[in-house]
């Protein structure tokens, strides 16, 4: 049944695969990296999953393997003046709103998703 539904829907719920206290680990540290360690002026890359998305992606996303990189959603971006690309004012106060994704090397540094990976 689960692997049917799972090819079927390309997602599967499995109920109490963590506890309560490691899914806020999780979450209080991916708050805590994209408050304190995403720096989006210096780094800033969007992640759409279209096709143009995906043939456009470069060293960044290529190089996130073992560090931790961040990509906004592609709506959370605007040009400035400059003709940098920037996020919205909208998101400066609010940096996990405008944050499609973190990847991949989480589990390198300290903390909930280093735990949660290593744990047995």
């Amino acid at each position: 049944d689960s692997c049917l539904f799972l090819d079927t829907h390309g997602f599967l719920v499995v109920k109490n695969f963590s506890d309560a206290q490691e899914v806020q680990n999780l979450k209080d540290q991916m708050a805590h990296l994209a408050n304190f360690d995403w720096d989006p002026r210096s780094s800033l890359d969007s992640f759409g999953t279209d096709s143009k998305s995906n043939t456009q992606r470069g060293d960044y996303f290529l190089d996130s393997s073992n560090k931790v990189h961040y990509f906004a959603e592609p709506t959370a971006l605007e040009i400035s003046e400059d003709g940098q690309q920037t996020l919205k004012k909208e998101f400066g106060n609010d940096k996990m709103a405008a944050l499609n994704k973190a990847g991949h090397g989480m589990h390198t540094i300290p903390g909930g998703f280093r735990d949660y990976t290593l744990s047995q």
